[in-house]
């Protein structure tokens, strides 16, 4: 089975200090003609109506990346809500400055456990919900693409190669591709990260 992971391409939270998660953003300019290129890449690389499904979040710029891969491809899209970013509650449409004056402090609270606002997502609960949508996936058993997030995708690749949580935390690039293998060998199970672009633990 091969997964190909890709992070959406630059939307506007990346350059006005404004908080991404659960809030909606468009892609930039640059971040469309980032994810027309990597659609063109895939089709050279999978050639049209590859065995591929392709699977995103239904967020808007998980959606603006992930729409020239389809028509490129030749695919529907399969849309997974549980590949979202990391719900912020009240802090959705507002700065990150805002953010760190009013979050709660972790006062020893594990980073994982961390709840920044009463009504926000911890990072672990996200992680739960991304695990449903790999298993989702895996279950499939088909070779797929998925369009998701830097936190979402982050926790998608290390929850595929069966990394525990605790110690690292996956974060990868905006417009990042990363191809993911599974496969038995000598009857194991193996989980390899091959890097398109790269991804930092």
């Amino acid at each position: 089975m091969h997964i190909i992971a890709i992070q959406h391409a630059q939307s506007e939270q990346h350059l006005n200090g404004m908080i991404g998660g659960s809030t909606e953003w468009p892609l930039t300019p640059r971040g469309r003609r980032h994810a027309r290129k990597i659609a063109r890449a895939l089709r050279r690389e999978l050639g049209y109506r590859p065995n591929y499904v392709l699977y995103s979040s239904d967020m808007q710029r998980t959606a603006q990346t992930a729409t020239p891969i389809a028509k490129a491809l030749g695919l529907e899209i399969q849309w997974l809500p549980d590949l979202r970013e990391l719900k912020v509650g009240s802090a959705a449409g507002k700065s990150k400055a805002w953010l760190k004056e009013n979050e709660a402090p972790r006062e020893g609270v594990p980073f994982l456990d961390h709840r920044p606002l009463p009504d926000a997502e911890t990072w672990r609960e996200m992680s739960q919900r991304v695990a449903v949508a790999l298993a989702q996936i895996e279950a499939a058993g088909e070779n797929a693409i998925v369009v998701a997030h830097g936190g979402s995708l982050g926790q998608f690749v290390q929850l595929f190669l069966r990394i525990p949580q605790e110690g690292s935390w996956p974060h990868g690039l905006a417009g990042g591709v990363h191809k993911l293998e599974k496969r038995e060998e000598n009857g194991n199970t193996v989980y390899t990260l091959h890097k398109f672009n790269e991804i930092h633990f």
